[in-house]
C-alpha cells in the first residue's frame, strides 16, 4: 500500500515537470504566424467527414429540414456532400 502511494507521487511529480518544461519550450517559440498556422491547421484538416442538419424557413413560412453526411479530402479541395434525409432528397 505505501508503495502504491510513492509510485503514484512520484509517478505524478515526473508528469508536473514534463508537463511545465514542455509548455515553456512550446511558449518560448509561438509568434503571430506560427499560432494561426496551427489554428488553420487544425480548423482545415487534410481529410474530415460528419453528419449535419441544416435547417431551411421558406418565404411562406414552411420549415425543412435537411440531413446530410459530409467528406472532404486535400484540406477541402475535394468535398462530398450526401444527403440522407428527407426521403424526397435522399442519395442526391
Amino acid at each position: 500500500m505505501q508503495l502504491q502511494k510513492i509510485s503514484k507521487i512520484v509517478h505524478n511529480t515526473i508528469f508536473m515537470i514534463m508537463c511545465s518544461t514542455s509548455f515553456c519550450v512550446f511558449a518560448a517559440d509561438l509568434n503571430a504566424d506560427a499560432i494561426l498556422d496551427s489554428m488553420t491547421s487544425v480548423m482545415q484538416p487534410k481529410t474530415s467527414q460528419g453528419k449535419m442538419e441544416q435547417e431551411i424557413i421558406t418565404s411562406s413560412r414552411i420549415k425543412r429540414v435537411f440531413v446530410f453526411e459530409y467528406f472532404s479530402a486535400d484540406k477541402g479541395a475535394n468535398v462530398l456532400i450526401r444527403y440522407i434525409e428527407p426521403r424526397k432528397v435522399r442519395y442526391n
